[in-house]
């Protein structure tokens, strides 16, 4: 007697698939366990879990995503995006250890133009510790999602890092060494980079 975990195809379709983001067929799968004796499976047990299956890249997603429109897709992936670039203003937010109410309005206004919501001093706060106690340097958090970022999203974040370094009216050497570097952890082109700050 034993166990095994077999993978059966449930249903076939088409959907949009957000790897390859077209449309593309899938298998809807589901993985089981089965009571195995002399090595056959003989009795099924519990189920492990389902999943969709891409046809082409071999993703795997759950199965919600074949209801999902190319245009839902991209508001997910958008909001995504913006909830990474929000994260990063946040490891700038505690560089210098003083949070202003300055900086906290900065991210506010990204997150009511971008993310079309409102989030309150005290989940800031509540974040911004949480970063501080695990010592995420900004830079090395930005550089780890630039490749996940579009050049107009890595604008974004340029423009947001910058008014957050000078929320204050002045920039301090923690803010000045971020904006150096900035563009290297983005894998930004210096001149785009120089445009993008003389523009602010």
């Amino acid at each position: 007697l034993g166990t095994t975990r077999l993978t059966f195809t449930k249903s076939k379709g088409s959907f949009h698939c957000p790897q390859c983001t077209k449309e593309l067929p899938y298998r809807h799968r589901s993985v089981r366990n089965f009571l195995t004796v002399y090595f056959i499976p003989i009795i099924p047990l519990n189920q492990e879990g389902e999943y969709v299956e891409c046809n082409q890249c071999r993703g795997r997603f759950e199965p919600s995503v074949v209801n999902m429109t190319a245009e839902e897709f991209e508001v997910r992936q958008k909001q995504a995006t913006y909830e990474l670039i929000r994260r990063g203003l946040v490891t700038i937010l505690v560089l210098d250890d003083a949070v202003t109410d300055e900086e906290l309005a900065v991210i506010q206004e990204f997150v009511r133009d971008y993310m079309d919501r409102d989030i309150d001093n005290r989940h800031l706060l509540a974040e911004a510790a949480r970063v501080q106690q695990m010592g995420v340097a900004p830079t090395d958090y930005i550089a780890t999602i630039s490749a996940e970022l579009k050049e107009a999203d890595r604008d974004t974040l340029v423009r947001y890092a910058f008014l957050l370094a000078t929320a204050n009216g002045e920039l301090n050497e923690a803010h000045q060494q971020l904006l150096v570097e900035l563009p290297k952890a983005l894998g930004m082109d210096e001149a785009r980079y120089r445009n993008i700050i003389s523009d602010l």
